[in-house]
């Protein structure tokens, strides 16, 4: 008996598995993570998930050389196909299914995605502590949101705690899909620290985080937002929150009340790091970034306001858009810079600082120094401070 076992056993290879359908699947959250939903199927299946994927899906190891929640489509419709379940259902658990909602759309996939963390995966784990959880949710459901993964997402609106981004016992990322052979719950891949026994800090009752991040669930599940009476795709307001986490936090656009409120209440203050992205900040710099730029986009009057108190330009209002949201360019264009231009007498100052300082004298570096977009067709008055290599700048 036990030989005919061994017999079988030793049978279970990924050729005579790889076309068999999965009898054995949890039945998946909506806002479960695939890379959550795979580990429990795997542990259901009595193995690891690594060796479930070799088994069943030999052809698509490669899917774990990645970020796994930024799942092919190829292996989204394999694995719906296994376990009988309709394709769109599957692909609701990636990162992908927010597109149109929170990112635009592209022909050419790219895994950096504003307000998508990202995990840095190398070498079989993740070097970076993109991944989120609360444990509380863990000892409810076993399983790892997908809204985890999100920049905003920094303390859980439930149960009204900071999120942990690491393994509390040993500090490192989490990588859930390289598991330990005797473990049943979601652990740490280094020391086997089990996720659902950590304990989290919870948010002070004075903040208004909380508030900010329901907020933002809210406009992503809708996919529209009100501003002015009017409504706008979800998309045309994340566009603008991305834009003013760049004029809070990098460009220290920071007269703003709530900001000191925040500060004091999370104890923590908004480092002053200028070249360190949003995404890269510690969770509580998040946490108090996007509690103040949600108030600051909360009405017109406050937007207002935050542009005069911090005297932003129009250049400063829509640089680096390609194309600025409808709802948006109404409000900002009254701050138009054209009324003023550099004269030829500011703009040779702007060039001795250069020189001074040893920096180029071209387009780029006058138009940052001065403040003002400077057009290389209509000042042809400026080009003779360049050298003929320069003017195209």
């Amino acid at each position: 008996m036990g030989r005919r076992l061994l017999t079988n056993l030793q049978g279970l290879t990924k050729n005579s598995l790889s076309n068999r359908k999965i009898r054995v699947h949890p039945q998946p959250f909506e806002n479960e993570l695939i890379s959550s939903w795979f580990c429990r199927m795997a542990v259901k299946n009595f193995t690891i998930p690594s060796s479930f994927l070799n088994l069943y899906f030999g052809n698509y190891q490669s899917v774990f050389n990645g970020d796994f929640d930024w799942n092919r489509e190829d292996f989204v419709k394999a694995l719906s196909q296994r376990v009988g379940f309709k394709k769109e259902r599957v692909w609701n658990l990636t990162l992908k299914s927010y597109e149109g909602y929170l990112f635009e759309a592209q022909k050419k996939f790219n895994s950096n995605k504003p307000f998508i963390n990202p995990v840095g995966f190398r070498g079989g784990r993740n070097r970076r502590h993109g991944l989120r959880f609360c444990p509380y949710c863990l000892r409810e459901e076993e399983y790892f949101r997908k809204e985890w993964r999100l920049t905003f997402s920094t303390a859980c609106v439930k149960h009204k705690v900071f999120l942990l981004d690491r393994c509390p016992e040993c500090g490192e990322p989490l990588t859930i899909q390289k598991w330990k052979p005797d473990k049943f719950h979601f652990h740490c891949w280094k020391c086997g620290f089990e996720f659902m026994n950590a304990k989290a800090e919870e948010v002070p009752k004075e903040s208004k985080g909380i508030e900010a991040i329901r907020l933002l669930y809210e406009i992503l599940k809708k996919g529209y937002f009100e501003f002015e009476d009017r409504v706008y795709y979800s998309i045309a307001y994340f566009k603008v929150l991305e834009h003013f986490t760049k004029v809070v936090y990098n460009w220290q656009k920071r007269n703003w009340g709530s900001i000191r409120i925040e500060e004091e209440n999370i104890g923590v203050r908004l480092d002053k790091k200028k070249k360190r992205l949003y995404y890269d900040a510690p969770i509580k710099v998040q946490y108090i970034l996007f509690t103040v730029i949600t108030d600051i986009l909360s009405s017109k009057e406050n937007l207002e306001k935050f542009i005069v108190d911090n005297k932003l330009k129009k250049t400063e209002l829509t640089r680096d858009f390609r194309d600025y949201p409808f709802w948006y360019k109404k409000f900002v264009d009254k701050y138009s810079d054209k009324g003023y231009a550099p004269t030829l007498r500011e703009i040779e100052e702007a060039v001795k600082y250069l020189r001074k300082r040893g920096l180029k004298i071209n387009w780029i570096n006058l138009r940052k120094i001065t403040g003002r977009f400077l057009d290389s067709r209509k000042r042809r008055d400026v080009n003779f401070f360049f050298d003929e290599k320069q003017i195209q700048g």
